[in-house]
């Protein structure tokens, strides 16, 4: 998910107009950063299962927290980059038809632990 760091740099910039730093160079700048989004919405997707869940390994095991974390990405870069809002949804239904439980948590199909993003209690 490498599109999350140039997302977040590229949602500071346009958010707070600050694409003058690169002054003569900024229209360019811009145009690369959503380029460099855009291919990597194309790498997101190329992990999406047929069934609309996302797994680790192309073809894998659907993974409920990346099928969430890609949402949540596909839906920050929505703002700025066109998107088929009907995978987005199938997705989004995969969840809640195949991973959410009576209570209204979430439980996870695969044996993926992202153990790098997540928060521990010592770093909050």
């Amino acid at each position: 998910m490498s599109i999350v760091p140039v997302f977040y740099v590229f949602h500071y910039l346009e958010a707070g107009n600050h694409w003058n730093i690169f002054h003569p160079d900024s229209l360019t700048r811009k145009q690369n950063l959503q380029k460099k989004i855009k291919e990597g919405m194309v790498s997101i997707m190329s992990y999406r299962n047929r069934d609309y869940s996302y797994s680790m390994w192309k073809g894998g095991t659907a993974s409920t927290w990346l099928t969430a974390f890609a949402l949540r990405v596909l839906g920050q870069v929505a703002k700025y980059v066109k998107q088929d809002q009907n995978s987005i949804c199938n997705s989004l239904l995969w969840l809640i038809d195949n991973c959410q439980l009576e209570n209204g948590s979430f439980k996870e199909n695969s044996q993926y632990l992202p153990i790098k993003l997540q928060v521990r209690k010592s770093n909050v």
